[in-house]
């Protein structure tokens, strides 16, 4: 039995669907996972009529829509409708709708005196906050707030004093709802995660996804990968980098005993660990836990927004006074408490930078700090790695080389084998090409030594076997001959080549190829046309780079780099006095990212360099840096647009109230709603815009 639906709308990114009933929370949470589970869909939103949804892809495409939801089970959807377990989340429209119906049923039901007499115990609260600022010696808000609602008791205006206590006490829940929707929205993406992890199994290592790890199971964390379950290392031996949790950033050393835990680093060395909670990434779970229940961190042109918010709080008592002394008119003098001019810049520029972090989510773009909205467009100098960052992140294994009577299945299988151990784009296309051809390469080496930038070296029933670099593999001593020398030359000067040593022979070539990213061009030129410097940053040779990227324009190129190469550009441009932004995906970019004002990794970046970034690009996308620049932008206009709208509504309310043609509730109403306008739109900052669009 099919789903019957209907196609309303459509445009290039978004199609929007109605269904005969009315969606439940069950039914919400089982269509998103089935929808989500398309590498195609970006995400898909519930209108709060629960009968319409909108699916938003990469590419409109109505007939793989139209397939997605024929083959969604409809019996299983009847069971989600009878038999509902789950409670519907709160939205800023239910929130506001319930208050709303909840004031007018008191208004209705509820005669004047107790009506009254439950305006005073809903002051309570206000009252509490302006003393706790009053005995800090601080004119606040919360100051203002407790003295409108007071001074109206005192003058028997309970009206007003009912508006206000509603209106304040509806902001706080709709605060209070953006924090923990944000915070629950990071917390089941990581739930969701389909990272992998290598386990024992009977002695034989198998890869499985996190979710199917169980207490006791032996995982194996080898050397840069980062460790996603608490555990006690019972082989093995390492260094971890702790700093995620401790703050120190000094790797500390794990032997047999020893304890180890989630989201941590093996920095050195590879380590067996028996899990003791099943629970991935629950070092992260627990900081989001904190964060929940405490405040979220502001960045510091956030906090200067507030204080100078908080600071104008003294202008409304300076007017007051001044007010009452040349007037004596308490309802004048009122309107200095009923409307401010900090309560709006309080409330709506934590939401905008929230719903900034959010839409950039939205668009596969994690941020990790919200001071990166104030930076990111103050950059001066953007920095790239070459393979897998302005080449493919997937590329693929061209053809292979054999020598020495060895087959091109065996130099895969022993390729592979090795090669599983390390993130890096060429070292995934070996292992790509091993699964496509059916090769399974279980573990046959001895102990292995990752050298950044340059290869493996490790052993073969005591045989040495080395594979990586020409640069390397002269390192390790391991002969070439006069015609593998003339087929090398063959071949270095377009693609990448990956080298297979075996007991000191040349065994295999295998030949790599990484196109450039399709949106690579049009990001660099837009960089470049902002006055940005570009610059390129690789470990592969000068002709092989030049020949990659000949259709790009650099400010600036350099080749044959390793990693301490890069980590000292970046110093250097630091030291003089420069921006710098550094994008890059391998171990080997890790300490440049790290050092950068800002360091971007991309989705499929190795586990330390997607650590110590402060940006990920979920979706691999080069142009996401484009769109960081309009999201930034549009950021900064909807808090100019706040600002100036507070304070050209607010003064105009003062101004009607010192006139008299505005009464202090009528005042307090306008006040509030304007706040609450202000607040509303934060929540989607101007012409939204997604990757897909042309920005």
């Amino acid at each position: 039995m099919m789903l019957s639906y209907k196609i309303v709308f459509s445009t290039k990114h978004r199609t929007r669907i109605e269904l005969p009933f009315k969606l439940n929370q069950d039914i919400k949470e089982y269509l998103e996972y089935i929808i989500r589970k398309n590498s195609t869909i970006k995400k898909v939103h519930f209108y709060n009529d629960n009968r319409h949804i909108a699916i938003y892809q990469n590419k409109y495409n109505q007939n793989e829509i139209r397939s997605l939801l024929e083959n969604i089970d409809s019996k299983y959807l009847k069971k989600c409708y009878e038999h509902p377990k789950l409670v519907a989340e709160a939205t800023p429209y239910n929130i506001i709708a319930k208050n709303f119906y909840k004031r007018s049923l008191i208004k209705l039901l509820i005669p004047t005196l107790f009506r009254n007499v439950y305006t005073m115990y809903q002051s309570i609260p206000f009252a509490i906050e302006m003393y706790k600022s009053l005995k800090q010696k601080r004119l606040n808000m919360d100051v203002l707030d407790g003295l409108a609602i007071i001074v109206s008791l005192l003058i028997g205006d309970f009206k007003s004093a009912s508006t206000i206590t509603f209106l304040l006490s509806l902001g706080t829940e709709l605060e209070n709802w953006s924090k923990n929707k944000s915070v629950k929205d990071l917390e089941l993406a990581l739930k969701q995660s389909d990272e992998k992890v290598w386990i024992l199994n009977d002695n034989c290592p198998i890869e499985i996804g996190v979710s199917n790890v169980k207490k006791e199971d032996l995982l194996i964390i080898y050397e840069g990968s980062e460790i996603l379950f608490d555990g006690q290392v019972i082989g093995g031996e390492g260094f971890v980098d702790e700093s995620s949790i401790t703050g120190e950033s000094y790797p500390v050393s794990k032997k047999v005993g020893t304890v180890v835990n989630a989201n941590t680093l093996l920095t050195n060395g590879e380590l067996i660990v028996s899990v003791t909670n099943d629970t991935p990434n629950s070092g992260i779970i627990k900081v989001i836990e904190l964060i929940n229940n405490s405040e979220l961190p502001y960045s510091s042109k956030q906090k200067q927004l507030i204080s100078s918010a908080d600071n104008l709080v003294k202008y409304n008592f300076l007017g007051m006074f001044l007010t009452f002394v040349f007037t004596r008119s308490i309802s004048k003098t009122l309107s200095f408490l009923m409307v401010d001019f900090s309560c709006s810049v309080k409330l709506s520029t934590p939401v905008a930078y929230i719903s900034a972090v959010k839409e950039a989510l939205d668009n596969g773009i994690v941020i990790k700090s919200s001071n990166i909205l104030d930076t990111y467009n103050s950059m001066d100098t953007f920095i790239f790695d070459k393979t897998g960052t302005i080449t493919t992140s997937q590329p693929k294994v061209k053809e292979v080389v054999t020598f020495n009577d060895y087959t091109e299945s065996d130099v895969i299988r022993i390729g592979a084998c090795l090669e599983e151990h390390v993130y890096h784009p060429i070292a995934n296309a070996l292992v790509s090409e091993a699964k496509n051809q059916g090769i399974i390469h279980e573990e046959m080496h001895g102990e292995l030594y990752h050298i950044a930038s340059k290869g493996i070296r490790s052993s073969i029933d005591n045989v040495p076997v080395v594979i990586g670099s020409m640069k390397f593999i002269k390192e390790e001593k391991v002969f070439i001959s006069i015609k593998q020398s003339t087929i090398i030359q063959k071949f270095e000067k377009n693609y990448n080549l990956l080298y297979l040593g075996y007991n000191r022979l040349l065994v295999a070539i295998f030949v790599i190829d990484t196109p450039i990213r399709t949106d690579a061009e049009k990001t660099i030129h837009f960089l470049k046309k902002n006055n940005k410097q570009v610059v390129l940053l690789t470990g592969d040779t000068e002709i092989r780079t030049k020949a990659v990227i000949k259709d790009l324009f650099f400010d600036e190129v350099r080749s044959d780099l390793q990693p301490e190469d890069k980590f000292n550009y970046v110093q250097r441009l630091k030291s003089e006095g420069q921006s710098v932004v550094m994008v890059g995906d391998g171990l080997n970019d890790s300490a440049a990212i790290s050092l950068a004002d800002i360091g971007i990794s991309m989705g499929e970046s190795s586990d330390i360099s997607r650590q110590v970034s402060d940006i990920t690009f979920l979706s691999n996308n080069l142009s996401s840096l484009i769109y960081m620049d309009s999201l930034v932008d549009r950021l900064s206009n909807k808090i100019k647009q706040n600002l100036k709208i507070t304070f050209s509504i607010n003064g105009s309310l003062i101004i009607l109230g010192l006139l008299n043609i505005l009464t202090p509730t009528t005042l307090s109403m306008i006040h509030n709603l304007t706040t609450f306008s202000i607040v509303g739109t934060s929540f989607l900052l101007s012409t939204n815009q997604n990757l897909n669009n042309d920005i």
